[in-house]
């Protein structure tokens, strides 16, 4: 399956505030600017790209539509957004790069405009709750998990949590809605990544109901709907085997 858009400055849609904070978060996330190299010739073109678990090509449709140019294609187990023609990639920069948080993509886009004399734009300092940017980002880098230990299953916890490299680029995060930044590394490669999590019952209860109204795009974002009903059953002990709601919640756990 192919979709694909050549870039025509003549018939771009107009994209709300809204979605270019969202694919700024999604790009800070999951994307990519950077110069396509070749032999002999380091800066041959310019390209972005992210991929995406085949569950979430509505996703990369959504970006795809708000844009109204690029392509997308299958690639093993994931579908990928390509832009490759420079004037797009630059259309694609001016929409973002207000927006953009994450260093490592804030350095890709300044080397990107530093080698075409082209403005720089310094990032809003904004709470990101206010926009669409932390929607996007969870979108890429974040996830929801339930989990559940004991002999009865007494033991539960819902989490939601996002990870980075780079710990500066979680604080947006931290800032807005709370929750803590741990630092873990790996003994066998001596890397570090970090993460951010959240843990409290009315931390998530109100990033749930932050949720139900930001413009998430990724399948997974859809099981902050079952949060409330997660925790109404934990309180009335259906969680546990043996209660007469166990099997509602046993279905919820599906979810």
């Amino acid at each position: 399956m192919v979709y694909k858009r050549k870039f025509d400055p003549n018939s771009l849609p107009t994209p709300a505030l809204t979605f270019r904070q969202w694919l700024a978060g999604v790009i800070d996330g999951d994307g990519y600017f950077g110069f396509c190299k070749k032999r002999g010739n380091p800066r041959a073109g310019l390209r972005m790209e992210m991929s995406v678990e085949k569950a979430d090509l509505p996703l990369l449709l959504h970006a795809f539509q708000g844009l109204g140019y690029g392509s997308i294609r299958c690639e093993g187990s994931y579908y990928r957004l390509a832009i490759g023609e420079r004037a797009a990639v630059l259309h694609l920069i001016s929409l973002v790069e207000g927006y953009s948080h994450n260093s490592t993509r804030r350095d890709q886009i300044e080397e990107i405009l530093r080698h075409y004399t082209l403005p720089i734009t310094v990032p809003p300092q904004r709470p990101v709750a206010k926009s669409g940017w932390a929607p996007g980002f969870f979108d890429a880098d974040g996830t929801l998990v339930l989990t559940q230990s004991g002999e009865r299953g007494e033991k539960v916890k819902i989490t939601v949590s996002a990870t980075n490299n780079k710990l500066k680029d979680l604080l947006p995060l931290k800032e807005s809605f709370g929750g803590t930044i741990v630092s873990i590394t790996r003994k066998d490669t001596q890397t570090t990544h970090h993460r951010w999590h959240m843990q409290g019952q009315q931390d998530i209860l109100n990033f749930t109901h932050y949720a139900q109204s930001a413009p998430f795009q990724s399948q997974k974002s859809k099981r902050f709907a079952l949060v409330a009903r997660a925790y109404a059953l934990h309180g009335e002990g259906a969680h546990l085997v043996g209660h007469e709601r166990h099997g509602e919640w046993l279905e919820l756990r599906k979810e």
